[in-house]
């Protein structure tokens, strides 16, 4: 899964987005609490360096609605 990782102004937090998503689909009051967010980079969240668990992260999207698929 390649996710585009945003830099927030809380230090310990980023935000993670499908590869090439939008920030305008991200709701209002998350981006309020995270403050502008600044493109880090993109990467493969299956990279062992990361230590993701990519498997929770599906299932937690997937409990939302959101449909995963590999590209």
């Amino acid at each position: 899964m390649s996710a585009d990782i945003y830099r927030t102004h809380l230090k310990t937090t980023f935000l993670v987005l499908p590869r090439g998503a939008s920030l305008a689909n991200v709701p209002r009051e998350v981006l309020a609490g995270l403050g502008a967010p600044e493109f880090l980079s993109s990467r493969d969240l299956d990279d062992p360096l990361l230590s993701v668990n990519t498997a929770g992260i599906r299932l937690d999207l997937t409990a939302q609605g959101y449909a995963i698929r590999e590209v």
